[in-house]
């Protein structure tokens, strides 16, 4: 780690301190964090480790939205990083927390998820100085009004059927054709993984799982589907990576009924990380201590081993 000296340690927690905000001000409204699931912590540091069917991550961050039915789904964004010499390898997992494995089947649903990215996969945009939330409409400037998400959500809804495999048809619409009342950045991607059919996730097995740690999903009875993983490789050395780790993903996930009823609703919510974890939460209060100038220097800095002075040019 860079952190040579307690002064030093504090100082970076002082201006460091305002990347957290926003975290605080997310789980808040809407995002959950691994303080909300128990995730387990590496010794003697305030750092998340939640291994989940082999892989683990430092960072998650979670909500949940209703399906066709009106019953709670969750979906948990997790990010880990790795790095070989001066590049970064960021990794961006969504997973779907359902009651059970056959749950769209006992509803009589299928299912489309919809990522929007940038051309490399990475977050859409990141706003760590904005108070954020699951609600798209509160990045200004993203394109995504009040008025936008409603219209996408009606497109998505007129274009679907009971076939998941238009699932990548839909996608190409939003992508290349979406609703006028969008200004959607250049270059934005939508990415379709169906959520049902020969195509949809299979939940985590109780194999994969022997060396899970880590449950992030509420209830953690849910049965946890691995839907889709971004990898984005940058520069270690350039504020790329922590866009890449920190930033934000809007996710559309489309419920329609199977057969004669053509019935369908679609939910948009934007994921992030949070940088929250039980030890973080209790070392909050009192920013003097050391405690708390080491939970402080955001993971995005100690795990992603970035320079001082990069923060410092990126604030």
């Amino acid at each position: 780690m860079f952190m040579s000296s307690s002064r030093s340690l504090r100082t970076r927690a002082g201006v460091l301190a305002l990347l957290l905000q926003s975290t605080q001000t997310s789980a808040q409204s809407g995002l959950l964090s691994c303080a909300n699931v128990d995730c387990p912590i590496l010794d003697n540091t305030a750092i998340s480790n939640c291994s989940v069917a082999g892989a683990s991550y430092s960072v998650i961050g979670l909500t949940s939205i209703q399906s066709l039915s009106g019953s709670n789904l969750e979906w948990t964004i997790a990010v880990n990083q790795s790095k070989t010499g001066n590049n970064s390898l960021i990794n961006r997992a969504f997973y779907l927390g359902v009651e059970s494995s056959n749950f769209f089947e006992s509803q009589g649903q299928s299912a489309c998820s919809f990522f929007f990215t940038t051309l490399d996969d990475g977050p859409l945009f990141y706003d760590s100085m904005t108070p954020v939330s699951t609600d798209c409409t509160s990045r200004d400037g993203t394109g995504f009004s009040s008025q936008c998400i409603s219209d996408l959500k009606s497109q998505a809804n007129n274009l679907a059927t009971s076939d998941t495999s238009i699932c990548n048809s839909i996608a190409q619409t939003l992508q290349d054709d979406p609703p006028s009342s969008c200004s959607l950045a250049s270059g934005t991607k939508v990415v379709a993984v169906p959520l049902t059919g020969s195509l949809g996730p299979e939940p985590i097995s109780a194999a994969e799982n022997e060396t899970s740690n880590c449950w992030p999903t509420l209830p953690k009875t849910n049965q946890l589907l691995p839907v889709w993983t971004a990898s984005i490789y940058t520069s270690i050395d350039n504020d790329t990576t922590i866009r890449s780790g920190a930033g934000t993903t809007p996710v559309m996930t489309i419920f329609f009924a199977e057969g004669n009823n053509e019935k369908s609703s679609a939910e948009l919510v934007c994921l992030r990380p949070v940088d929250l974890n039980e030890k973080s939460v209790e070392t909050m209060d009192d920013g003097t201590s050391e405690a708390q100038g080491m939970h402080v220097v955001s993971y995005w800095l100690v795990v992603l081993g970035l320079t001082f002075s990069a923060t410092l040019v990126l604030l």
